[in-house]
């Protein structure tokens, strides 16, 4: 029985919960996620990378680490898209000169081109801007970038 189906029954059942019960459930969840390969390591260092990138968006004031925490979101989502594609990606039929068989189709490895292109101009467009504030106002703090007269 998965571990998660084990918590949700023991709940339903008004049994309760002790920290015994968390630890060898949580045992149970690192065992399956360092032995068995599958989807789930791949969502969770996708989301991984993004909460991260989260983080450093919400909390630094640097502008130069705003934007390498927003490159960080867009990585995460890029290994999200590669991930969905290769375990529930769309099957196409290709018939090449004899034989038919079904291949994936590279829409999330599209997508993840495209979006490592946009954030390489995003990169340098953001970097640009930040050199020019920082040559007229001798800081790249967030806080001090707020107007947006000179």
């Amino acid at each position: 029985m998965p571990e998660h189906i084990g918590l949700l029954l023991l709940l339903q059942d008004g049994g309760s919960l002790t920290a015994g019960h968390l630890v060898s459930l949580f045992g149970a969840f690192l065992r399956t996620f360092f032995t068995e390969f599958g989807p789930r390591q791949f969502f969770t260092v996708g989301a991984l990378l993004f909460c991260i990138g989260w983080y450093g968006v919400l909390v630094r004031r640097n502008a130069i680490a705003v934007l390498m925490a927003t490159e960080l979101m867009l990585n995460g989502v890029n290994v999200l898209f590669v991930s969905f594609n290769r375990w529930w990606g769309v099957k196409i039929t290709r018939a090449a000169f004899t034989s038919v068989e079904q291949v994936l189709s590279p829409v999330g490895q599209i997508f993840a081109i495209f979006i490592i292109i946009v954030a390489a101009a995003e990169a340098a467009v953001g970097l640009a801007i930040i050199l020019l504030i920082f040559r007229l106002r001798k800081t790249v703090n967030a806080d001090d970038m707020r107007l947006l007269k000179w």
